[in-house]
């Protein structure tokens, strides 16, 4: 809201509109995977619909990337939005399980806003960032994305501390 009013005021705004954040030392990443390995999709929403997604790292290195860009609005995202049902038989491959079972769709409807907003289909594009300002991810979809963070997450949880 304040990115417009600036812009209607004569000056120039970008806003960076991202997906879903997955990083190996992200809670949200974490608990994704471990209720994963319980069964279940930590998702609302129908298994058709679409999950897009972005690596933290390629969030940082798109807010770089914004700063030679034209005014406007832009998604930043990986190359290719999943199939909700797709993006969590990825993780179940990167984590040699089986596919979890994802909500029943009412599910969502009575969590309210949140329940909402997380099963809204993301087919989203990043292809007018790319084109505006030369930026792509390294981790162009969670069918590599997931095993590389999987990977990292066993990495990192296995080098910390332990909690008393």
């Amino acid at each position: 809201m304040q990115a417009t009013r600036f812009g209607r005021e004569g000056g120039e705004s970008i806003i960076l509109r991202f997906s879903y954040f997955h990083a190996p030392d992200s809670d949200f990443t974490r608990d994704t995977i471990r209720q994963a390995k319980k069964g279940w999709a930590a998702t609302f929403g129908s298994p058709d619909e679409f999950m897009a997604s972005i690596h933290a790292d390629d969030a940082a290195t798109a807010v770089v990337a914004a700063i030679d860009a034209h005014a406007g609005t832009y998604n930043v995202s990986d190359d290719e939005p999943l199939r909700r049902r797709g993006y969590f038989d990825v993780l179940a491959g990167a984590i040699g399980g089986a596919p979890p079972r994802l909500p029943p769709e009412w599910l969502g409807r009575i969590a309210g806003a949140v329940g909402d907003a997380v099963a809204r289909s993301q087919r989203v594009s990043n292809r007018r960032f790319r084109e505006a300002s030369g930026w792509g991810p390294q981790s162009a979809c969670m069918r590599e994305g997931w095993v590389q963070v999987v990977a990292e997450a066993a990495e990192s949880t296995e080098a910390a501390p332990s909690r008393v």
